[in-house]
């Protein structure tokens, strides 16, 4: 995938992200990792900080951000140089790199001894944990979110081709839900109990459930000319974010077995990041410099953050102990209170910042100078 080169602020790298919304959700969340990442103008980085500490920085990985994944002691990520990795936690010390034809962009998934993963060359990829190839499958397009695992199944989001249902030993297909041809993308599927909850994105915007089992549909809900976040399951039901590309949008609560709308909340939420659902809170990133947190079983305005002018939500949200954590558009991480929203700390980077990760009862942040960096206890 050719993407554009160095841009020289954040703020033009935003408007260049928007001007592609029209073309594909993907590209522009591909943007939104790679050039805000990027940062080769920017002067050395400065180890200091009160509230994080610098672990390591190791510019040989060239990670892809987005495919970042912490489990036990090791990071397993997707390479710039065409290659699937792992490294140590501790020092970041390259342990594995597989060849692939292309990068990797989505986290990886590990299930007992196996790991999965997709590449841009087009193929899915299973390897044992001495990182030997188990199988590989061949996709029709581009596998354009992470892979999903349960039950000995493999769920496989493909471009222009909906949703692959595959035995995980072995990769043969155990059902397919097809989409229409329009359509660009698919949501990162959801798997609650045994439905599956996957949003198809593109001309005929729509959100739909199927059997995880068989891939027999249950339902299926339209949202015409809107663009959905990733699905998100809380226990009064599930949670989605429509956005009219930017011109209004909803956060909605909808039932698990028939789809019925339980409330919808009207707001500008950007649809690019999935909400964090958490104790009875829904938290939501807005592209009106907002982060707003609403209740989970009435939609009712909770509280509300401004952040700086021209500064907005660029990374997921994650949950840590009391905090909110997230990276902005300004390479700024910041803490929010969960429960007032206050702000309790900001922290400058030199590098864009990629999804704040929880691992080992700690909080990383990775940026795309290649570092890591750590939650100081």
């Amino acid at each position: 995938m050719a993407l554009a080169a160095n841009y020289s602020t954040l703020a033009e790298n935003h408007l260049y992200q928007r001007a592609f919304i029209m073309t594909g959700k993907t590209v522009l969340i591909y943007l939104i990792f790679f050039l805000v990442a990027c940062s080769a103008d920017r002067k050395p980085v400065d180890d200091s900080r009160e509230h994080v500490r610098l672990l390591w920085r190791n510019p040989s990985l060239n990670w892809v951000t987005s495919s970042l994944l912490l489990k036990d002691s090791l990071l397993y990520f997707g390479s710039f140089d065409n290659a699937f990795c792992t490294a140590n936690l501790a020092d970041g010390k390259l342990k594995l790199a597989f060849k692939t034809g292309d990068a990797p962009y989505y986290q990886p998934v590990i299930s007992g001894n196996r790991v999965y993963f997709s590449s841009f060359d087009l193929n899915v990829y299973c390897l044992d944990s001495s990182g030997k190839l188990v199988w590989k499958r061949k996709t029709a397009s581009r596998v354009k979110n992470e892979l999903l695992a349960r039950d000995s199944i493999l769920y496989i989001p493909v471009r222009h081709d909906g949703l692959w249902a595959v035995k995980a030993r072995t990769g043969e297909t155990i059902w397919h839900l097809s989409q229409p041809s329009v359509s660009l993308s698919t949501n990162q599927p959801l798997l609650r109990a045994d439905r599956l909850y996957v949003g198809m994105w593109g001309l005929s915007d729509s959100l739909v459930a199927v059997d995880s089992k068989t891939g027999k549909l249950e339902w299926a809900i339209s949202y015409p000319n809107y663009t959905s976040s990733d699905p998100v399951a809380s226990p009064e039901g599930l949670v989605v974010c429509n956005d009219r590309y930017y011109k209004g949008g909803q956060v909605k609560l909808l039932d698990y077995a028939s789809s019925k709308e339980i409330w919808n909340t009207a707001l500008k939420c950007e649809a690019l990041f999935k909400p964090l659902v958490q104790d009875s809170q829904v938290i939501v990133a807005t592209y009106d410099e907002q982060v707003v947190c609403l209740s989970t079983s009435t939609g009712k305005l909770l509280w509300v953050t401004k952040l700086q002018p021209k500064e907005e939500v660029a990374t997921q949200f994650c949950r840590f102990q009391q905090g909110i954590y997230f990276g902005t558009t300004a390479r700024n991480l910041y803490c929010l209170d969960s429960q007032t929203g206050k702000l309790l700390f900001k922290e400058a980077f030199n590098y864009g910042l990629s999804d704040p990760l929880v691992a080992n009862r700690k909080l990383y942040i990775p940026t795309g100078g290649n570092e890591l960096w750590c939650l100081k206890e």
